[in-house]
């Protein structure tokens, strides 16, 4: 329930865990893919949540640089995350080339990035042709955290998403709020098979029973 804005809006909500939610979050064989993209074991490093972008109009670095606006709403200018992440999106409605979307540069993954935003002007002198990252409800994308990428804001339109976060050992999101609102749900951590239990145990801390 999104009221009518006069700016691009940008909102996430935290999912209450549920066994039909643990397995796509948790799905073995795109973590074993992960795992062996990266070369090592993966880890979950934020709680999953849906996310809901709403544009109502179109933006550039310059716009933004002219209006002096320091923060981009929705990620829509050109940056890297944190090299340490993974990110898999999949998409709960239809996007199309017309549709807000994201967009990235494929190859910059490889390259040393600053974390500062990175200006259209900048990113064209890459000489490289931005993907769309569009397909029908059910695409998965996943994503490095090094790797240039932006939101693509269409007027009038939207884009909805699950959104799942994975990490090669750093950075790890622990928030007591984050676990208070996935398990209010009511699930049993401890009925997970020893694998999935793993790969959360960063923002689920496990008990220890024997001393510290």
């Amino acid at each position: 329930n999104i009221k009518t804005t006069q700016h691009n809006l940008a909102k996430h909500a935290q999912l209450k865990i549920t066994k039909e939610l643990v397995e796509i979050w948790l799905d073995p064989k795109l973590m074993i893919f992960l795992s062996s993209f990266i070369g090592r074991e993966i880890l979950a490093r934020n709680y999953p949540y849906i996310q809901y972008v709403e544009s109502v109009n179109e933006v550039s670095s310059k716009l933004r640089h002219e209006k002096r606006v320091t923060k981009a709403q929705g990620a829509d200018i050109w940056h890297i995350d944190t090299p340490f992440l993974i990110n898999l999106h999949i998409l709960l409605e239809d996007l199309s080339e017309e549709d807000s979307c994201m967009l990235y540069l494929p190859g910059t993954n490889k390259l040393a990035n600053m974390g500062n935003l990175y200006s259209n002007e900048i990113v064209e002198k890459f000489g490289i042709k931005p993907i769309q990252c569009i397909g029908k409800r059910g695409t998965v994308y996943f994503h490095e955290g090094n790797t240039l990428h932006r939101l693509r804001p269409r007027p009038g339109t939207s884009r909805f998403q699950l959104h799942f976060e994975f990490s090669i050992g750093a950075n790890i999101l622990l928030d007591c709020n984050g676990i208070s609102n996935c398990l209010s749900s009511g699930f049993d951590l401890d009925v997970l098979s020893n694998y999935r239990r793993n790969i959360i145990r960063g923002i689920f801390p496990k008990k220890f029973f024997n001393g510290f």
